[in-house]
C-alpha cells in the first residue's frame, strides 16, 4: 500500500514540476503585449542623434508586441510587421501610457483597416511634413494602404501612417476617400468590462492546477505518514513494553509450584522441610 501511494506521490510530482518548471520556456517562446489603453499612446523610434522622434499613435485597445527589454521609462517593442524606424532604431513606448507590467497573450492583437487614397500620384512622404522628402508615389486612384495609426500634424492637419507595397509613409486625411474607422478591439477588455482580461484567466488556471495538485500530494503524505497516530509497537522494536501477563517477573510468580498441589503463587519456605 505505502509503496503504491509512494509511487502516485512521485508521479504527482514529475506533473507538477513539468507543468510549472518549464513555464518560462514554454510559454517564453509566446509573444507578450503590451495593451493600448488610452488614446494618444505614441510610438516612437530615434533619430541619427538618438532623439525621440513620435511615428504615430496606436489605436485604443489594441497591443505592441513587447520584446521583453524595456528601461526605467520605455517597453523596446513591435507593433504589426515593424520593428524598427526608418532609421534602424528600436521602437518605444513610454511605460506611463501604457498598462505597466500588464503583459498578456493574445489573438488578434493589431487593427486590420485599410484606407485608399482619392487621387492618383498621391505622395507618401517621410516625416508628417508636407515639404518633406517622398517614400513613395501611389500610381493609381483608390488604392488600399495598410493602416497603422495617426499623428497630428502643424495646425488642424492630420496624417496617417500607412504602408504601401513595402514602402511606408505618411499621408495626409485630405488626400483620402474617407479617414480610417478604427473598431475597437473585438476582446477589448477596456470597453467590455465583463470580458476578463488573459491575465486574469491565467491566473485563474494556475490556482486551479496548483490546487489540484497539491491536494492530492497532501493527503497521499497524511496516509502515508500519518503524523496523528503513533505506529503499534512490536517485539522486535527496542522501545518494546510488554505487558504484565507477559512479563517473566509475572510468570515467576504465578506459575504451579508441585510441591503444593500445583497451586500458583505458593513458594517453598526453607522451613518447609522441618
Amino acid at each position: 500500500m505505502k509503496k503504491s501511494l509512494l509511487l502516485i506521490f512521485f508521479v504527482i510530482c514529475a506533473t507538477f514540476t513539468a507543468l510549472f518548471l518549464p513555464f518560462g520556456s514554454v510559454h517564453g517562446a509566446e509573444s507578450k503585449y503590451v495593451l493600448i489603453n488610452d488614446d494618444g499612446v505614441i510610438l516612437y523610434a530615434l533619430d541619427e542623434n538618438y532623439n525621440f522622434i513620435p511615428l504615430f499613435a496606436i489605436p485604443k485597445t489594441y497591443y505592441a508586441e513587447y520584446s521583453g527589454r524595456s528601461n526605467s521609462s520605455y517597453y523596446i517593442v513591435k507593433y504589426m510587421d515593424l520593428s524598427v524606424g526608418a532609421g534602424g532604431s528600436d521602437l518605444f513606448l513610454v511605460k506611463e501610457a501604457v498598462n505597466v507590467g500588464d503583459t498578456a497573450s493574445v489573438t488578434s492583437p493589431y487593427p486590420s483597416v485599410f484606407v485608399k487614397n482619392a487621387m492618383s500620384g498621391a505622395v507618401l512622404r517621410k516625416t508628417p511634413d508636407a515639404s518633406s522628402a517622398s517614400s513613395a508615389v501611389i500610381a493609381a486612384a483608390n488604392t488600399s494602404l495598410t493602416y497603422y495609426g495617426t499623428l497630428e500634424g502643424d495646425g488642424d492637419t492630420v496624417w496617417h501612417f500607412v504602408g504601401y507595397n513595402g514602402s511606408f509613409g505618411y499621408i495626409e486625411t485630405s488626400e483620402l476617400i474617407s479617414p480610417p474607422q478604427v473598431p475597437p478591439h473585438p476582446n477589448s477588455v477596456i470597453n467590455n468590462p465583463s470580458v476578463g482580461g488573459d491575465n486574469e484567466s491565467s491566473a485563474l488556471v494556475t490556482v486551479l492546477l496548483s490546487a489540484g495538485i497539491v491536494i492530492p500530494l497532501l493527503i497521499i503524505f497524511l496516509l502515508m505518514f500519518r503524523p496523528w497516530r503513533h505506529r503499534r509497537a512490536r517485539k522486535k522494536d527496542v522501545y518494546f513494553r510488554p505487558s504484565l501477563s507477559e512479563s517473566k517477573e509475572y510468570k515467576q510468580e504465578n506459575e504451579p509450584d508441585p510441591t503444593y498441589g500445583g497451586s500458583p503463587g505458593i513458594r517453598r519456605l526453607p522451613y518447609d522441610k522441618y
